[in-house]
């Protein structure tokens, strides 16, 4: 009687039993499956896999050179623009431009990890210094066409592949030397902050200090539209606010 009722029960738990949502199982689904596909790329062999009859070596030191090229080795912070460095009747700096200051040296740190690793790894590919476990990783992460995590524990959050990464970088590098090099824009692209937190709170620090007024009073509001607004009327709208206004790009996937 006993065996019976044990045979029936099922075989893995549904997450009810545990406290717990329907989506923790959705969650360890996509990871198990992660975890798989993973593997899988890790025993796939390595030689010959190129139509070009390139080696792994090849192709990596090819994929090194590509990203070096296409990713700047330092935002330098000696070029700000003059009205970055205003100061009030106070003395202060403006908040935006502290928010600015804090980004370029999140991603400096994040360039020099790169660059750091990639010259590394071209030299142990060519003999010439060890092979570690980490740049081992990073080799292999190129062959999988996925981000190292060499990178990804000391950058922000993402998904995307190598390919796609290192493309949405140098977009958000570009963000930020333009408004470093050419003052504040009139919009800001939010997705491409590394701390998208501390610009909310320096929009805050500066509507605070402009009228006077207890930052711990304000609140961050928005209204969602149905309509797209060009480049020029954005800047229509931000001369007819004052400078009042934030606009915000955000990125909104289904």
């Amino acid at each position: 009687m006993y065996r019976e009722f044990v045979e029936e029960l099922p075989i893995i738990e549904e997450p009810e039993i545990f406290g717990m949502h329907d989506n923790a199982n959705i969650a360890f689904q996509m990871k198990e499956t992660k975890n798989v596909i993973q593997t899988i790329m890790e025993v796939q062999p390595r030689e010959g896999g190129s139509s070009e009859g390139k080696s792994p070596d090849e192709l990596v030191l090819e994929q090194c050179d590509s990203v070096i090229e296409r990713i700047k080795t330092k935002i330098d912070k000696d070029n700000a623009h003059p009205s970055l460095l205003e100061k009030d009747a106070k003395g202060r700096l403006p908040s935006l431009t502290t928010v600015l200051m804090q980004e370029t040296d999140r991603f400096n740190k994040v360039l020099l990890n790169i660059h750091t690793s990639l010259e590394s790894l071209k030299k142990a590919i060519r003999g010439f210094i060890v092979m570690n476990d980490e740049l081992e990783e990073v080799y292999n992460s190129f062959l999988n066409n996925q981000v190292p995590k060499l990178w990804s524990a000391k950058c922000y959050p993402s998904l995307k592949s190598l390919g796609s990464w290192i493309k949405d970088l140098a977009l958000r590098i570009d963000f930020i030397a333009v408004w470093l090099n050419h003052g504040p824009p009139v919009s800001f692209w939010i997705s491409g902050f590394f701390f998208p937190q501390g610009f909310m709170t320096g929009c805050l620090q500066t509507h605070a200090r402009r009228h006077d007024i207890a930052i711990d009073t304000l609140k961050i509001d928005f209204q969602m539209t149905n309509v797209v607004l060009s480049q020029e009327e954005i800047e229509l709208a931000h001369r007819k606010a004052g400078g009042e206004e934030v606009s915000l790009y955000l990125s909104i996937y289904k």
